[in-house]
């Protein structure tokens, strides 16, 4: 008897205590209301729940609304922002961030982070300053990795696929997606599979790469001599020496020019069209909580998809045998996306 009572006192406890600290659906008179939305994964509606709710113990002043979204998410904020519309606070990718910061409709966080003392120097620099633009910062990261490639065993075992999924060169992974697009069985059932699905326009890039091209030429003009001298991205003026005076280059003008038009950048883009015949053209149900490239994946109708450390959530629920492979090799090298 004595233990039946303490467990109905704990019950009873926990109730209220669940009760009290439970997130209202309304914000109260006295708070600042702040949307936030996100992909509306279960997972993730079970993190920013119990997120939130530790957040309004400690700022009961503020009331958060959460705003878990299925489908594409990114184009509903793309399309939210545009039409006015976009909640408070919500993920982002860095593909769309400049768009969108150019034309003002995000707010600035530097006098927030200042008034805080937040250190954003616990950030990859890289990831933070993604989120930057003309100087000021309206975004941090949240998760960063870089871009892989998952792939159904299984798929790649019925098309006889013998290459190593992380060592694949040009022709090996078009000969792969090639050969994995057709009727499939599927549990059962026959279905249209596809090779590959490139769900993000940015990752041309890759192919670009690739290819040994790329899309911005950075060049220092020595203050000494007046020569422009072509380097990577990331060298400045005083890290670069003249390649005709032979001077340190300190203080020279840095400038930019467009080469995606060159020989090896054009190879990489009609590497990507060549993939396009073995894309799926379906798109995910509106009630689906995964993209399509996702949902398709899930469902053992696309072979290969694009990933990342990011991936693992979703993956790995899904009723798939799937590995991790790197993006292919071209003439240029094995190039990915840090995002």
């Amino acid at each position: 008897m004595r233990y039946v009572v303490a467990a109905l006192i704990t019950v009873v406890a926990l109730g209220i205590y669940l009760l009290s600290t439970r997130p209202s659906e309304q914000a109260a008179p006295h708070q600042t209301q702040i949307r936030f939305a996100f992909p509306g994964s279960v997972k993730a509606i079970s993190l920013f729940s119990r997120l939130t709710r530790r957040f309004m113990e400690l700022n009961p002043d503020i009331h958060i609304k959460l705003e878990p979204n299925v489908g594409d998410f990114r184009q509903i904020i793309k399309r939210d922002l545009v039409a006015g519309i976009a909640p408070d606070v919500f993920f982002s990718d860095d593909d769309y961030f400049t768009v969108f910061a150019a034309d003002g409709h995000y707010l600035g966080l530097d006098g927030l982070i200042a008034r805080d003392g937040y250190d954003t120097g616990v950030f990859y620099g890289p990831a933070a300053e993604s989120f930057r633009w003309e100087g000021k910062t309206y975004g941090l990261p949240f998760g960063w990795g870089c871009s892989l490639l998952l792939y159904n065993r299984q798929a790649l075992r019925d098309a006889g696929i013998e290459y190593d999924p992380t060592q694949w060169t040009w022709e090996q992974f078009r000969d792969t997606v090639r050969r994995c697009t057709g009727p499939a069985q599927v549990k059962g059932r026959t279905v249209q599979r596809y090779g590959y699905m490139r769900d993000n326009s940015a990752h041309a890039m890759c192919n670009l790469w690739q290819g040994g091209g790329r899309i911005l030429q950075k060049a220092i003009v020595c203050p000494h001599c007046g020569r422009r001298n072509d380097v990577d991205d990331i060298v400045e003026p005083d890290q670069a020496t003249c390649g005709g005076c032979g001077r340190l280059m300190s203080g020279g003008r840095a400038g930019w020019r467009a080469v995606c038009d060159s020989p090896k950048a054009v190879a990489g883009i009609e590497y990507m069209l060549s993939l396009l015949p073995y894309t799926p053209r379906a798109v995910a149900s509106d009630a689906s909580e995964m993209p399509a490239n996702q949902e398709l994946f899930a469902t053992g109708r696309l072979a290969i998809i694009r990933g990342g450390p990011y991936s693992a959530q979703w993956a790995a629920e899904v009723d798939v045998d799937w590995g991790i492979g790197y993006f292919p090799a071209g003439p240029g090298g094995r190039w990915t996306r840090f995002y």
